[in-house]
Order: C-alpha cells, then sequence, then structure tokens
C-alpha cells in the first residue's frame, strides 16, 4: 500500500563527489611528501650516526696500536702513528672505503665513500647525502679528519715521555648542520 503523502528522498549516488576526490588527493600528497621529508632525513642521519661509528673504531684502534707500541718499549713509534693510514688499523675496513687516494689523480670518489690522502696524511670521507651538510670554504663536501699524537716531556725529572694528546680529529671544513641529530 502506498503511502500518499510520504515524500521520497532522492537517493544519494554511491562514490565520491569531486570536491571530495580533490580534498583527499591532496591530504594524500600531503601525507606523502611529510612522509618523504622524514625518509630522507632519517637517512642522512643514519648515514651520519654510520660514519660516526667508523670513528669510534677507528679512536679505539689508534689506542690500541699505540697501547701496543708502548708495551713493546717504542714509545718513539707512537709518533709515527700521525703519519699512517688509520684504515689499515682496523679488522674489518667499512664498505665504503676505496683505499689510497691523491685528490685530483684517478676518477672522483663517489658519495659514502672514505679515502686516505698520503700527501695530506688525512682521512677523508664524501658523505652520499648532503641536505643538512654545509659545505667547507672551498666547497668541498668531504669531511677530513687527522690522526693526532703528541708526546711531550713527564713531569718532573723523569726521562720517559708521555702521551699528551692521542686522537682522530674533524679538521676546519665541511660539517653536518649542528642542529642536526
Amino acid at each position: 500500500m502506498a503511502r500518499p503523502f510520504s515524500r521520497s528522498r532522492p537517493r544519494r549516488r554511491a562514490g565520491w563527489t569531486l570536491l571530495e576526490l580533490v580534498v583527499v588527493v591532496c591530504l594524500v600528497a600531503t601525507f606523502a611528501a611529510v612522509l618523504l621529508d622524514r625518509v630522507l632525513r632519517y637517512q642522512e642521519l643514519a648515514e651520519k650516526v654510520a660514519m660516526e661509528a667508523t670513528l669510534g673504531s677507528l679512536r679505539s684502534a689508534l689506542t690500541l696500536q699505540a697501547s701496543a707500541r708502548i708495551l713493546r718499549g717504542r714509545m718513539e713509534a707512537v709518533a709515527e702513528l700521525a703519519d699512517e693510514n688509520p684504515m689499515d688499523w682496523l679488522a674489518d675496513r667499512p664498505s665504503g672505503y676505496v683505499g689510497v687516494r691523491r685528490p685530483g689523480f684517478g676518477s672522483p670518489v663517489t658519495g659514502g665513500s672514505w679515502y686516505f690522502d698520503p700527501g695530506a696524511k688525512e682521512l677523508a670521507y664524501r658523505p652520499q647525502r648532503t641536505r643538512y651538510l654545509t659545505p667547507g670554504p672551498d666547497g668541498s663536501d668531504e669531511l677530513r679528519f687527522k690522526v693526532v699524537v703528541r708526546i711531550g716531556a713527564s713531569p718532573g725529572n723523569a726521562p720517559a715521555a708521555e702521551i699528551s694528546e692521542l686522537g682522530v680529529r674533524a679538521l676546519p671544513g665541511a660539517q653536518w648542520t649542528p642542529e642536526f641529530h
């Protein structure tokens, strides 16, 4: 039985209107852009952490090398560590280590690579991602490090020398921005 005074409501069609579709596409695009920005930041942060872990391994290896020379009674040989390639002290070199290179000779070093410059006696790291890296004054994006060994006289009248500084120091130049951590 039909109702004589009932109003029939127009049926809503299934699906989205054009406005709803545009709003959803804009939201998805915004979320994707934010996600991509975060992923790129964390990739660069992971690269920085891996570089710092390698430096930590080099510092430990330097201490072991110095200790071994001191135990053998070769204190004068500790100073020679500043001239050596620190990658030679590691049991396992980092995967990005390309060996001994002189800047300007051979093929350019790719991002994510370590190399030792025998002329300057410096270890260099060229980052793969440089979004949060401030280039050095020369425009280079390489981070450079040097082994530092200082041996001074012992206090008092003792004839033996003592190590006043032993480490792997970052050199002035390119560096990651301070707020990037």
